[in-house]
């Protein structure tokens, strides 16, 4: 795995958990569950990129 590729790995993961942050302050703000559960869906795909990338990043390597 190159520099680049640990570096938006990082990058990635970092958005990841600040989005789970975000969506923690907005339920007790008592933001509507329906937008809640919007912004989890967009946390969810981009775990799913995350994952995908650390994959291909990964396979890199062999």
């Amino acid at each position: 795995m190159t520099i680049q590729q640990k570096a938006a790995l990082r990058d990635q993961e970092k958005l990841i958990r600040e989005s789970l942050e975000r969506i923690a302050h907005c339920k007790q703000l008592g933001i509507r569950q329906q937008t809640i559960d919007k912004m989890i869906s967009l946390v969810v795909r981009a775990k799913a990129d995350y994952d995908d990338m650390k994959r291909r990043f990964g396979a890199n390597d062999e």
